[in-house]
């Protein structure tokens, strides 16, 4: 049988000097913006449904292996709570317990849409303007959508709409891409309009014929506005890249086992390696000898079935190809950004966002926005969510502080005062301290902290 996958990049070495070139142009289309967004549990399901109709594809199963690997010995943070009082006792710490003990500034937030779209917020100067977009936060829908004019937000929150607009249109322009949008249209519309690589058409089709693209009425389009068939296959094809609900990029999903996608080894701090969990992956077969069986038999109908077949089998087994190509790159410039981290020389993850992170990969950000979802990455025998590293936690606003130095704060004086202290109270205190924020702020950091 033939196997679907190229393995040289199974390995990075965070020190090569070659490019990382992906072996084929990216597609634009739906099935592998799909594929893109799953981890290696859930490419299990999806390979199950996409080979279903293919005779001569297999699939080898490898879940089962993960779930052998998880021994008492080697307990990882998902299967923790099984553990009795006197079992985690006996455990040994951790690398990172020990770092924690050694550091006791050490700290990861699990970061969520909520805390990622509050770190933009807090670069901007208090104003009024900027306690309207925290008030924002807590109006988005499930899909990251603020379906809601200016001026209904001005009578929501009794705020001034002059104000309410200004805060709108800051807010529209933070990450991820299309947060905030009123409905489908705008959401893909913002994506576009922050994408030097969308196609030229592409944000004018979507302002001016959107119900027309929703409803396929390609031909009154081209006839309408005059542009080329090619010009508006391009952008259609290019939508598909496109992330339809902001708020998926920290959708937390429910899985049986959280099984790492990748491994960063440090037994060479100044040499990280980066490593693809092949051995937990699903792979898919060709079986020539039944294929070849098949076609001895002199029928028109089969020899087109059997072609379909073989053309199905190789674009499947391309997108998969690229799709880790895409994941291993993506994952190459994040360790390769929070190398201080990994390698030891730091306790604390740098500041990055998708746009910063887009920029140093050059993998267009749309493409990010479904690569970084559900995934997780195996470090010294913890786990964490990729979307961890995608923060700006530390990163200093106009005010001089970070989010962190801004909630260690009010963590120590509520240590010190009383846990019931008020929003109000806390806010003089630490205008008493230098930290000079609203009572809304204070209000979603105490939220958050919880």
């Amino acid at each position: 049988m033939e196997k679907a996958h190229a393995n040289q990049w199974d390995v990075l070495k965070l020190s090569r000097e070659e490019p990382l070139t992906l072996s084929a142009p990216l597609p634009k289309s739906k099935s592998f913006s799909q594929l893109l967004r799953l981890n290696i549990e859930q490419m299990h399901h999806y390979l199950e449904e996409a080979i279903l109709e293919n005779p001569f594809v297999e699939m080898e199963y490898h879940l089962d292996q993960f779930a052998q690997s998880l021994s008492k010995p080697n307990k990882t943070e998902q299967d923790m709570s099984e553990l009795t009082d006197d079992e985690r006792e006996e455990l040994p710490p951790t690398p990172l317990d020990e770092l924690q003990k050694t550091d006791p500034n050490y700290h990861i937030d699990t970061q969520s849409l909520e805390t990622y779209l509050f770190e933009q917020i807090m670069m901007y100067r208090q104003t009024s303007i900027r306690d309207l977009m925290v008030q924002f936060v807590e109006l988005l829908d499930e899909r990251g959508y603020l379906p809601y004019s200016a001026e209904e937000l001005a009578d929501k929150l009794q705020t001034d709409p002059i104000v309410a607009l200004d805060a709108l249109t800051l807010f529209k322009l933070l990450e991820p891409a299309g947060i905030g949008a009123f409905n489908l249209q705008e959401a893909l519309m913002l994506q576009t309009e922050r994408d030097d690589a969308a196609p030229a058409v592409a944000y004018y089709l979507l302002e001016n014929y959107f119900e027309a693209l929703i409803n396929h009425h390609y031909d009154f389009i081209q006839e309408d506005s005059n542009f080329t068939e090619s010009e508006i296959q391009e952008a259609i094809e290019y939508y598909q890249t496109l992330t339809y609900y902001p708020a998926d990029i920290f959708e937390k999903v429910e899985q049986v086992h959280i099984i790492p996608d990748v491994k960063v080894d440090d037994e060479k701090p100044k040499d990280l390696t980066i490593r693809y969990q092949r051995q937990f992956a699903p792979r898919i077969y060709f079986n020539r000898e039944y294929f070849e069986e098949m076609s001895q038999r002199q029928d028109a109908e089969l020899t087109q079935y059997l072609k379909e077949q073989v053309k199905d089998f190789n674009d499947l087994a391309r997108q998969i190809r690229l799709r880790e190509e895409l994941f291993m790159k993506m994952v190459y410039h994040l360790v390769r950004n929070q190398e201080e981290f990994f390698s030891g020389a730091s306790s604390q993850i740098k500041p990055l966002t998708l746009r910063e992170l887009s920029q140093v990969s050059e993998i267009p950000e749309s493409y990010l926005s479904h690569l970084i979802v559900h995934k997780h990455l195996s470090f010294k025998q913890e786990i964490f969510v990729l979307t961890d590293f995608i923060n700006l936690n530390r990163r200093r606003s106009r005010t001089g502080f970070t989010a962190y130095e801004i909630k260690q704060k009010i963590l120590q004086i509520i240590a010190e005062q009383d846990p019931e202290v008020s929003n109000t109270e806390l806010v003089d205190l630490l205008a008493d301290r230098g930290f000079i924020i609203s009572p809304k702020i204070v209000a979603n950091y105490r939220k958050l902290m919880h």
